[in-house]
């Protein structure tokens, strides 16, 4: 969830922990965390959903501002995390596909009489 302070602080809320945008440690903290590259790793919308107990407009445009730019990013996280594995996935298929090519080729080598 997406915070607003009445002094423009934001608070970016994930599992249960704040991250202060305004804080140097708690905003690293906050890269970490979305930048983890475990595909398991998902950040829905509703994750980065405006505090809707905020009143004032300014303060609300503060904080969709920050909510899409923060689902926006987790959606290209999403699509690139979707593509390399798909490319890995193909790539472990590739493997074992070559492994078994050359298996039969051993064994049938193995079968020809030698001169």
């Amino acid at each position: 969830m997406i915070k607003v302070s009445s002094s423009k602080a934001v608070t970016v809320e994930i599992d249960g922990k704040d991250y202060q945008i305004d804080d140097d440690g708690s905003y690293r903290d906050l890269l970490i965390c979305l930048t983890n590259p475990d595909p398991d790793v998902r950040f829905p919308d509703e994750m980065f959903a405006v505090d809707p107990s905020i009143q004032e407009a300014e303060l609300i445009e503060v904080g969709a501002r920050y909510s899409e730019f923060f689902k926006a990013y987790s959606r290209r996280r999403d699509a690139k995390l979707d593509s390399g594995a798909t490319a890995i996935q193909q790539g472990i298929l590739a493997c074992e596909s070559a492994v078994e090519s050359l298996n039969r080729d051993d064994k049938e080598d193995a079968e020809l009489p030698v001169s």
